[in-house]
């Protein structure tokens, strides 16, 4: 009885999402100023449509077009109800390569495709560091669920990089920061 329970436990555990080990954080810093992800510097990692387990779980797996195996980069209901979530690229258990964890610092998450040739109306991307993971801003609706996700990585600017957070108050007194990276300049300390 007690191999049948921990074969039934074992099977149940498997169904589960994998893990991750990630800072977590709400998806929240758009490096792209509402704009294409293609226009600040990004290149496509993959385009992940979603993959339905009932009405409240659902995947999003790309198939990478030069590693070509299946990696789950979002899941929508497994983290909290109506939660739409994106995995860590490259803290534990990430979905991206070491080549480019090593090589790209920063990704891009879109709601929908975000090349530039694309309105910016129709979709939303936020950004966040490879070693992250991050909740959607917002609830997402079972009715609201985007039909696919698209993946950016930032290119790599040419040499040493550096990083800085800008603090905003807006109209309101709320406090908002953003990271910017910029390129090194023979002027500038890095």
């Amino acid at each position: 009885m007690a191999v049948l329970f921990s074969l039934w436990l074992l099977l149940l555990l498997s169904h589960f999402p994998r893990l991750s080990y990630a800072d977590h954080y709400n998806c929240t810093w758009d490096d792209a100023e509402g704009e294409s992800p293609q226009n600040a510097g990004y290149v496509r990692f993959c385009w992940a449509p979603v993959y339905w387990h009932d009405y409240s779980h659902a995947v999003y797996n790309c198939d990478h077009p030069v590693y070509g195996h299946f990696v789950k980069v979002a899941d929508w209901g497994y983290l909290r109800e109506n939660t739409l979530e994106f995995s860590t690229p490259c803290g534990g258990k990430g979905f991206a390569p070491d080549h480019d964890c090593n090589k790209y610092e920063d990704w891009a998450l879109c709601n929908a495709a975000a090349d530039a040739t694309i309105n910016p109306d129709r979709f939303t991307c936020r950004m966040m560091h490879k070693k992250d993971d991050c909740q959607w801003f917002e609830s997402i609706g079972p009715e609201e669920v985007p039909p696919a996700v698209d993946i950016w990585i930032k290119k790599d600017l040419g040499g040493k990089t550096r990083r800085r957070e800008i603090q905003q108050v807006g109209a309101s007194g709320r406090r908002a920061s953003r990271v910017e990276v910029e390129a090194c300049s023979h002027a500038m300390k890095c």
